[in-house]
């Protein structure tokens, strides 16, 4: 969550159209005990009289609108941190009716408030997936914000050992987790499987790889399968200077290289495929490129050891 924070990863946004009844900015935001007062805060006020409140934001970064201004529904209103009375980054966002009386947004047996929900499409109580895959040179280290380290890595030597981590959201008992390791070639390197013991609003598990000492130069991929979806992670082995790609290709495909990638290839897709074009100095996209199917394509001017 700390990484979240560094990364300014989590925006907070209006929930309706209203406008701004009262704000704060300029606390400090790294609290990891309970104690603290007077958060980073926007309330609103509403069309039909109702407020909305969003507590616990990023000092320097709570909107600049002046109170009475105008907002509509998804405006900027700042940045989720750990202001104020909080224990760790999150939102507390609350709702109060006409009548200053407190609402649950969500409709469920555990909401004793109001038997309507105030969702526009209400969401399922339970939303299991995959939030991020990601590599890393040692476990990662949780705790307050001077005590986290992701220990994230992408860049590996032949030999190495990677630590291939899976986060989840609302997994639940006997899931499962099925794991692929793919080989720059495109063959399968490894695999395993990950059963939840338990059911948990959050779990996160890993995999130690050992990477082959010759012969695995290039980008791999990382796939996690969960309720049928697939999740993809790129890292390079060695980090070639350039790539040239060209003919077709399928499925998900990684390109990461030290200097430079031209490209012409015919990526044929579908709406689980990820494509990723990553170079320090230059990407290519020339005649004769093309992604169709429905896949995602993400092509970002970055170096080899870039982790998100």
């Amino acid at each position: 969550e700390w990484h979240m924070y560094e990364a300014n990863s989590t925006v907070v946004v209006a929930a309706a159209d209203g406008e701004i009844l009262n704000k704060h900015d300029g606390t400090y935001d790294k609290n990891c005990a309970r104690g603290g007062s007077n958060p980073n805060y926007v309330s609103i006020l509403h069309d039909d009289g109702t407020v909305s409140s969003y507590l616990h934001m990023k000092s320097g970064y709570v909107t600049s609108l002046a109170k009475g201004t105008r907002v509509k529904q998804g405006d900027y209103l700042g940045i989720v941190a750990s202001s104020g009375n909080s224990t760790g980054p999150h939102l507390h966002f609350s709702i109060y009716d006409i009548n200053d009386n407190l609402i649950d947004p969500y409709v469920g047996p555990c909401n004793t408030l109001n038997n309507t929900t105030w969702w526009q499409t209400p969401r399922n109580y339970w939303e299991p997936q995959i939030n991020k895959v990601m590599t890393h040179s040692a476990l990662p280290v949780f705790g307050c914000h001077d005590e986290e380290a992701m220990n994230g890595k992408n860049l590996f030597l032949g030999g190495e050992t990677a630590i291939i981590s899976t986060y989840l959201q609302d997994i639940q008992e006997n899931d499962e987790v099925v794991g692929n390791i793919f080989l720059p070639s495109g063959s399968l390197y490894d695999a395993w499987v990950f059963t939840s013991p338990a059911t948990n609003t959050t779990r996160w598990f890993y995999q130690n790889v050992t990477l082959p000492l010759l012969g695995g130069s290039g980008t791999w991929i990382v796939r996690m399968t969960y309720r049928n979806k697939n999740y993809y992670h790129f890292f390079t082995v060695g980090c070639n200077n350039s790539e040239a790609i060209a003919g077709p290709e399928l499925g998900s495909k990684g390109y990461i290289a030290n200097t430079s990638i031209m490209t012409t290839a015919q990526h044929t897709t579908n709406s689980q495929t990820k494509v990723l074009y990553q170079a320090n100095s230059e990407i290519t996209f020339s005649p004769g490129f093309e992604i169709t199917g429905g896949g995602h394509l993400k092509a970002r001017i970055k170096p080899c050891d870039f982790v998100e």
